[in-house]
């Protein structure tokens, strides 16, 4: 039986996604905001603001200490999810490093990161366009990015995704009725569809 230990208020709106590590949670909602908590005492840290719109989706690489979201706008920001790293404006507003522009035709529903390294940053983005895109981002070269797009991906927008990084396996779902997984981290360093479940049809979000 799980017992509550603490409700985190800061959204205005729905709360669309979460990510956490040993010591924070992270927070995405409707009302555009990305917020960092404590876990340990449940108190707001940090506000990540650059989103335009909703943000749908936020994920944390560890090994490059760097915060990932997604929404509306189409867009993949990259933060410093170190501590004592601060916006240009100071207080408690998180510093944003670099964007990853048009990402995709339609908002943004999902960004995993897949990184196995801290040589780069390796995200996965998936989109209610019903593309699922791979990109790798380079630190050094003012955090240029390149993309990748799956040719196995869903018939229709693709909603969410899951990652097991002791496995290296990433599963996605969308309104195709399908749950596809994908391995990742061999050899090539690309996504390679493992499996598929369910049957496919066409759906339009």
């Amino acid at each position: 039986m799980y017992t509550p230990l603490r409700t985190l208020r800061g959204h205005r709106q729905c709360v669309w996604d979460v990510a956490a590590t040993n010591d924070y949670i992270y927070s995405a909602g409707w009302d555009g905001k990305v917020l960092e908590w404590d876990a340990n005492n449940g108190n707001m840290c940090r506000d990540f603001k650059g989103h335009d719109g909703q943000v749908w989706s936020v994920d944390v690489d560890v090994k490059n200490e760097v915060l990932l979201t997604a929404g509306e706008d189409r867009t993949v920001r990259v933060w410093a999810a170190a501590q004592g790293e601060a916006s240009e404006e100071g207080g408690a507003y998180g510093k944003c490093l670099g964007t990853i522009e048009g990402t995709h035709e339609s908002p943004v529903y999902f960004v995993k990161s897949i990184s196995t390294s801290n040589e780069a940053i390796v995200c996965v983005t998936g989109s209610q366009d019903g593309s699922i895109k791979q990109w790798t981002v380079d630190r050094a070269e003012g955090f240029q990015s390149k993309s990748t797009t799956l040719a196995s991906c869903h018939d229709g927008g693709v909603t969410c995704a899951a990652r097991n990084d002791a496995a290296k396996l990433l599963a996605t779902s969308g309104s195709d009725t399908c749950i596809k997984v994908f391995s990742y981290g061999g050899a090539g360093g690309g996504l390679e569809l493992f499996l598929k479940i369910g049957e496919e049809r066409n759906a339009d979000l």
